[in-house]
Parts: C-alpha cells; sequence; structure tokens
C-alpha cells in the first residue's frame, strides 16, 4: 500500500493552547477513518504546532493538499486560539510504502 505523508506547522497559539487542544486534535484525526496515521507535538523552541498526516494515495500532490484541508479543518475545530492570525505551512511530503513506514507511525485512537 502507497502512503503519502505530509508535515505541517501551524503558527498561531501558545503552549497552553495548544497542549491543551492537541489531545481533541488526534482524536478528531482518529475519528476520520481515511487519515492512516497522525502525529502532533508542540515545538516550544519555534512555537509552533508540528503535526503530520498519512494518507493512503500515490499521488502527493492531490493527498498533500487534502491533508492541508484536513488539517486546517481540525485545528480549527479542536483548537482554541487567542491570536489574530493562524499560519499553516507544508513542510515536506513523503511518499511511503506500509511496509517501510518506521516505528513512529501512529495509526489514529478510533
Amino acid at each position: 500500500m502507497d502512503l503519502v505523508r505530509t508535515y505541517i506547522s501551524v503558527t498561531g497559539f501558545n503552549s497552553s493552547e495548544a497542549e491543551a487542544g492537541i489531545p481533541d486534535l488526534l482524536e478528531e484525526f482518529g475519528d476520520r477513518s481515511y487519515i492512516h496515521a497522525a502525529e502532533a507535538q508542540w515545538n516550544g523552541d519555534a512555537e509552533t504546532i508540528d503535526l503530520w498526516i498519512e494518507l493512503e494515495g500515490d499521488d502527493s500532490d492531490e493527498w498533500r493538499s487534502f491533508a492541508e484541508n484536513q488539517a486546517w479543518d481540525c485545528v480549527i475545530a479542536c483548537i482554541n486560539s487567542s491570536s489574530e492570525e493562524i499560519v499553516f505551512k507544508t513542510t515536506k511530503v513523503e511518499k511511503r510504502s506500509e511496509q517501510g513506514a518506521p516505528a513512529d507511525a501512529k495509526r489514529p485512537r478510533r
């Protein structure tokens, strides 16, 4: 099975907002059956939420766009922000195979 993993960095949150909302964000990713795996964490050095979403497919451009839309939808729904601006930046897109997925590939809770 081919997978596309999209890495996204999100600014516009402080640490307490991010840490309070990330569990809800991961739960929301888990509720979406088409998300093969996902992870999110607060990066205090960069003051960003760094996340990745892995979807089944073989077209990096198509799935990158879909992953960006899913990240935006879930982050906005799950994490409260006191900022006037939230910015999403895709930092990397990888095509992978399930057999070659590293140990950090976590399946969302269902």
